[in-house]
This record gives C-alpha cells, structure tokens and sequence, in this order.
C-alpha cells in the first residue's frame, strides 16, 4: 500500500473519505500562495503516530522546496523557510527549522571546515493562529485552486 494515500470515514457524518493521495495533495498546495493558518483541517492527521506524521510533513518541506525553489532543504535561505512555514500553518503546524554551524574535521580533505548541522521537528501550532470559523473538509480538498 501506498503510505501517502489514505481512506477512511468523517468521525461526524460517518462517510467515507473519498481516497486521499498526500503526495497530489502537496503538488496541488505549493501551486498556490499559502492559505491562512488552519485552512486545511485533515482529521485523519490526529489519529496517526507522530513518527508518520512526521515523515508526512517532511515529505511535504523537501517536496515543497523543490516545487518553489528549484533547492534541497539544507540551501533554504531563511526568508524561504519562513515561506514554506505558511504553508504548514495553513495545516495547523510549524516548522522548527534550526541550522548549527560547528567546525568539524573532514579526512577526506585533511581539514577542518564549517559544516552546517539541520534539525528539524514539526509541532502543532498554536490555536491563536486559527482564524477559521470552520476548518475545511476533506471534500473541498479537490477543489483547491
């Protein structure tokens, strides 16, 4: 099975969510200027582990940056990565970005240089952001343009 497509049922409406594919959905949400924080509301979201989320939203920056900028992830300049940020808060979560720059020997060149350490972790934002008065349900999600 594809682990970036998904189906399930409306916890309120117990109607089954048409079949879902994240990786679409990415493609469809970085054609389009970012959306206010919360836009999106995917249920389905809260009821995975973290670590799958995770790895959701990972896909989502590497794509993301590719999609916008031509660039992997460790060339993002900051104003860049605060763009990208906009695009997780329309899905109700942040980006906690950090780069570390430490001198470490390298062997193959018999020298020490800079090398720039990333960290990276995706939290839930927080709901003063959320300016929604009804989070957007799964079948407005193939109408976005």
């Amino acid at each position: 099975m594809d682990p970036t497509k998904f189906s399930g049922c409306d916890s309120e409406t117990q109607q089954p969510y048409m079949d879902f594919n994240w990786s679409d959905f990415v493609d469809r949400l970085f054609q389009q200027a970012p959306q206010d924080p919360f836009f999106f509301y995917m249920e389905w979201l809260e009821d995975m582990s973290e670590r799958k989320v995770s790895e959701l939203l990972g896909m989502m920056l590497v794509k993301g940056a590719k999609i916008l900028y031509n660039k992997e992830i460790a060339q993002l300049a900051p104003e860049e990565i605060e763009t990208l940020q906009r695009y997780y808060r329309s899905l109700g979560y942040q980006v906690d970005y950090a780069v570390e720059t430490k001198d470490q020997y390298i062997a193959k060149m018999g020298k020490v240089m800079p090398v720039n350490f990333f960290q990276i972790d995706f939290k839930p934002c927080s709901q003063r952001l959320n300016t929604q008065n009804q989070p957007m349900s799964m079948a407005h999600l193939g109408h976005m343009e």
